[in-house]
């Protein structure tokens, strides 16, 4: 494969005009609720804010994974997709309250752990911890928070076995799906950009078991879901194992008892200029 051709699989992948405008929603919510909303604003290819609220950020970083994928071919290898849905993790409408932390939540260090002593060779993992915002028949349905992984080295079982004895299951019908990955790179590619996604999601169902289609969100869910992902860097929702992101680009590690650098990203802080408009909410037990 030539450079970069996971685009050839991904022709929609995050378009300058769909981040342009996220880019500018966001940093309008984020104005509204008083925070230092200009680095977002001003954020451009040539000096990044290096936000996790960032479409801009967000989708540069997710490039770099893609490509960092395709350069050392690693979409050769055997995968599984993994989604875990948590006990406790859906927030409900209306609660815009800070979920907590994201891929330094207990549950993910407690799975990579388990992943670490398990001694299996090859072992490389990389994912995410999301939430969408969901309607059911435009009625707000709540925001589940959960992991997407892909993983190669291990088996289904061995996959299994440590999302059991690390994290406490929902109760969906299915809190854990394990799904081999088809050996084209199309799939390959799909489902490794899904794993990683853009912040602010929301997607739209007409009844509860439906797939439902994704939509932009209007500036109230915007805020709300903010409230709930936190201020956090652009690295601080990924989950990695047997990789390493130095704060952009990726490369693989041989000792997966390393523990990954904290990002060097700065936070946002509350604007000094204007107040926010709401009485900011407690933090989440």
């Amino acid at each position: 494969m030539r450079p970069s051709a996971w685009r050839t699989h991904l022709p929609n992948f995050d378009s300058d005009g769909l981040v342009e405008k996220e880019q500018l929603n966001t940093s309008n919510g984020l104005r509204w609720l008083g925070y230092d909303h200009l680095p977002m604003r001003n954020c451009s290819e040539a000096v990044r804010c290096r936000g996790g609220l960032c479409p801009r950020c967000i989708r540069q970083l997710r490039a770099n994974l893609l490509d960092f994928l395709e350069a050392e071919r690693l979409h050769l290898l055997s995968w599984h997709f993994v989604t875990i849905r948590v006990a406790g993790w859906k927030v409900e409408p209306g609660d815009d309250r800070p979920f907590g932390p994201l891929s330094d939540h207990p549950y993910i260090y407690n799975l990579k752990t388990k992943f670490r002593r398990m001694n299996l060779p090859g072992l490389v993992i990389f994912g995410s911890i999301e939430t969408v915002y969901n309607t059911v028949a435009n009625v707000p349905a709540g925001k589940p928070f959960h992991l997407h992984l892909m993983i190669s080295g291990a088996s289904e079982v061995e996959i299994e076995t440590a999302v059991k004895a690390t994290i406490p299951p929902s109760d969906d019908i299915v809190p854990l799906d394990i799904i081999s990955v088809p050996p084209t790179d199309a799939d390959f590619f799909e489902l490794a950009s899904y794993a990683f996604k853009q912040s602010l999601l929301k997607r739209s169902k007409i009844q509860e078991a439906d797939r439902g289609a994704m939509q932009p969100l209007n500036a109230a869910e915007r805020r709300e879901l903010i409230g709930n992902l936190g201020v956090h860097g652009w690295q601080q929702r990924l989950i990695l194992l047997g990789i390493r992101c130095d704060n952009g680009p990726f490369r693989l590690i041989a000792n997966l008892s390393t523990p990954p650098p904290r990002a060097n990203s700065p936070s946002l802080r509350k604007s000094a200029l204007r107040r926010s408009r709401r009485v900011p909410g407690r933090p989440r037990s």
